[in-house]
């Protein structure tokens, strides 16, 4: 599943092309694409995270899906960076965004 919207940010996150390697950042933008444990595997929920100035994967280790994390969906995420193309966090800290009309 992908989706496309604007760039998330808040004053208290960095963009993700400026997030140094092997550092713990806070980074805000919205979810471009979620990919499911085939059917046998190892549960892990990637998602692919995006924002004005780059693209981050999230990896959640024992988890096949979260609800709320969707294509289009704006999160906040805190870890720390693994370097690699692209960058990546293991399992970390989220918090989801409201969507319109929805309530914070």
């Amino acid at each position: 599943m992908t989706a496309e919207r604007g760039p998330v940010s808040s004053p208290t996150t960095r963009p993700i092309a400026d997030a140094p390697p092997r550092t713990r950042v806070r980074l805000g933008g919205t979810v471009r694409a979620v990919t499911y444990p085939a059917a046998g595997s190892d549960p892990t929920f990637r998602v692919q995270v995006r924002d004005g100035s780059g693209e981050i994967s999230l990896v959640f280790r024992g988890r096949t899906d979260i609800a709320g994390i969707t294509p289009g969906r704006g999160l906040v995420v805190e870890g720390v960076v693994l370097p690699g193309r692209p960058p990546t966090l293991i399992d970390p800290q989220y918090e989801l965004l409201p969507t319109d009309g929805e309530e914070p």
